[in-house]
């Protein structure tokens, strides 16, 4: 469950609803909460993460939900894989 105001995710939700998303850096403590903001408002989330500075407990409550990719964006084939 987020911890954004169920009216806030209302408002914004038809704008993400089955939209796709990648989001970088997306197991670090600001990516994560954002990550699980898009996935609460219907966007069907990737994440790419070479974990240097993420942690992946930090997405364990939603991992089910996204799709993750464990690389870097500085390499082509995880950035195509994303």
């Amino acid at each position: 469950m987020s911890v954004i105001p169920e009216t806030v995710l209302d408002a914004h939700r038809e704008a993400y609803v089955t939209k796709a998303v990648c989001v970088t850096g997306g197991a670090g403590f600001i990516g994560s909460h954002l990550c699980e903001a898009l996935v609460d408002l219907g966007a069907s989330v990737t994440i790419i993460d070479d974990l240097s500075n993420g942690r992946i407990e930090n997405i364990a409550g939603f991992a089910d939900r996204v799709r993750f990719i464990e690389g870097s964006v500085l390499d082509a084939t995880s950035v195509a894989d994303a």
